[in-house]
């Protein structure tokens, strides 16, 4: 089994969003997020999951951790 890890670039509004198009409207991350939880995922911290890896440790069934790229405002 694999180490779930999911990547954000940016959270906002459609078109306050990069050029490029990349990122989620928040009603959509909240919706995933929801989903997560209703699924019997856990969020743990990707520092967690580099130690497990470290440890040659199996992921657990319903363990992801989820990042944010590029450090813009709305990861706060």
């Amino acid at each position: 089994m694999s180490y779930r890890i999911l990547a954000y670039h940016t959270v906002g509004r459609y078109d306050e969003l990069l050029p490029s198009g990349i990122g989620t409207a928040p009603e959509d991350f909240e919706q995933q997020l929801d989903w997560l939880l209703a699924s019997g995922y856990r969020v743990v911290p990707l520092a967690d999951v580099l130690s497990a890896l470290a440890r040659g440790a199996a992921p657990h069934a319903r363990d992801v951790a989820i990042t944010f790229d590029d450090g813009y405002a709305d990861c706060l």
